[in-house]
């Protein structure tokens, strides 16, 4: 095996030792909590019509393209928006977006519909 061969592997196995211990740190962070900040009605419509929505239940939807992928699951994570007031539940009115990225998952489950 040729020298470049050899080094071309170890530096490869070396990566991903490092990307295996370095990926629970990543979903920790990714992972924070999600909180809910006032946006605009303008805002929440452009960020709407600006592609079609990876999803789009109750008012809430995640913005068509992902922003990244979950460091362990590699489920796709997408900005969210939700317009509270139009399902009849006891939150808030108004016009939010999330503090991060989320799974479709975690869009469903904030909004109680997982």
């Amino acid at each position: 095996m040729s020298l470049l061969k050899t080094t071309c592997r170890a530096l490869a196995a070396g990566i991903v030792a490092t990307l295996l211990v370095a990926a629970p740190l990543v979903a920790r962070a990714q992972d924070t909590p999600i909180k809910w900040t006032r946006t605009t009605k303008a805002k929440y419509w452009e960020m709407l019509e600006v592609l079609p929505p990876a999803l789009w239940i109750g008012g809430a939807f995640l913005v068509g393209e992902p922003t990244d992928h979950h460091a362990t699951s590699g489920q796709p994570r997408f900005q969210a928006y939700w317009e509270r007031g139009t399902s009849g539940r006891p939150y808030e009115k108004g016009y939010f977006a999330a503090s991060r990225p989320m799974t479709c998952a975690e869009l469903k489950k904030e909004i109680g519909r997982s």
